[in-house]
Formats: C-alpha cells, sequence, structure tokens
C-alpha cells in the first residue's frame, strides 16, 4: 500500500498486527470452526411455545393510535364498509382474517406505487361508500423512502377522509403515520410489521 511505500508502517509492523488477528483468531476457535447442523433447526427454533409467544407480543403490540368510538367493527356494520388494500397482495393474511369474521366484506386493492389511472379508478369504485378502512401494507423500515408511504396514496386516502369516515391499519414502523393526518381519521391503529403473525391479529 502507499503507507508502506512512504514508510510511515513498516512491513514487520504490519505482519506483527497480521499476526496477532491470525492469533486472536485461532484463540476463537475459527481455525477449527465446523459448520453448524441445520438439519431441523427451523422446527427448533419453531416449537409450539415459540410460536405461541411470537403470536402474543403481536396481539399485545397493536396500537390503537385514534379511535372516535369506531372500534372494534361489529360484523352487521361491515357489510357497509369498503377494505382498501394497499399493496396488491401484500395483505392477504389480513384480508383472509377480515373475511372470516365478515362475510360481506368489499376489497379492493391499489399497488404501492399506483399510476393517477388506477388511483382514479378507486376513487370511483369507493364512491358509493360511507366508511373505508385501509389496510397500509407496502411499507418500509427505511425513513428516507418515507416508511413506504406513496405521494399517490396518501393523496388518496386524505381526499377519502374528506367525505367518508375512514379508517386505517398501518402494518410498518409507526413513524411512517407521522405523514398522516391523524385527526382526519376515525381511527388508526399501528400493527408495526407486514408479516403473516402482525395482520392475522
Amino acid at each position: 500500500s502507499q503507507d508502506i511505500e512512504r514508510e510511515e508502517v513498516t512491513k514487520k509492523k504490519l505482519k506483527e498486527a497480521c499476526r496477532r488477528i491470525l492469533e486472536m483468531k485461532y484463540d476463537a476457535g475459527l481455525a477449527s470452526n465446523k459448520p453448524v447442523a441445520t438439519a431441523g433447526l427451523v422446527e427448533a427454533l419453531n416449537t409450539p411455545e415459540a410460536v405461541k409467544l411470537n403470536n402474543d407480543l403481536y396481539a399485545n403490540a397493536i396500537t390503537v393510535v385514534r379511535n372516535k368510538g369506531v372500534l372494534p367493527l361489529m360484523p352487521n356494520e361491515l357489510s357497509k364498509i369498503a377494505y382498501l388494500e394497499v399493496g396488491i397482495d401484500d395483505g392477504s393474511y389480513f384480508t383472509d382474517t377480515l373475511t372470516k369474521y365478515y362475510s360481506r366484506l368489499d376489497k379492493f386493492s391499489i399497488s404501492k406505487k399506483p399510476e393517477a389511472a388506477e388511483a382514479d379508478s378507486i376513487r370511483k369504485l369507493l364512491q358509493p361508500y360511507n366508511r373505508v378502512l385501509v389496510g397500509y401494507h407496502s411499507t418500509d423500515l427505511r425513513p428516507q423512502f418515507s416508511y413506504g408511504i406513496d405521494s399517490t396514496c396518501l393523496t388518496l386516502i386524505h381526499e377519502l377522509t374528506r367525505n367518508k369516515q375512514v379508517m386505517i391499519d398501518f402494518f410498518g414502523l409507526p413513524y411512517g403515520i407521522m405523514q398522516l393526518d391523524i385527526d382526519a381519521f376515525e381511527a388508526v391503529i399501528v400493527s408495526y410489521d407486514n408479516s403473516p403473525e402482525a395482520q392475522v391479529q
């Protein structure tokens, strides 16, 4: 390297540093490292007790940020409510769970980054409904990507709140809901994660 060529670091010092690192690796047992046996690993990690604990953690983590007296939803009310899934097929577990309890649920889906024509189509389809439940599934962990919130979807959802009662379940980090006008919603729920375990709660 240039440091060696400039004699800022001698070859002898470099060799000593390398030797120390190799000795530490040897002391840590890395010289005789054996691969971990993976046979049966998934089953060992996902015991019935572990699965139950995981589901309990998800169920208890769900946070109702806002509720203007609309939650819990009653089955006989759901026939009048549209469900809008943001992120096509991203929320299939949530949809399946809803339909187990509410057989007359009217479901609509919009892609996570819709074109204007797709958003316009959803606007028209939702016109007959007074109440809309939004499942925001296409979230992201990174703030530089607005936590997965798309501006077209955000505009559409806020427009719906002007003449409809809108409830939203955000399946991502709670920082994402800071982009929402929380006061405009009848209910705001944060489920923190879009995993199947979070969606079925």
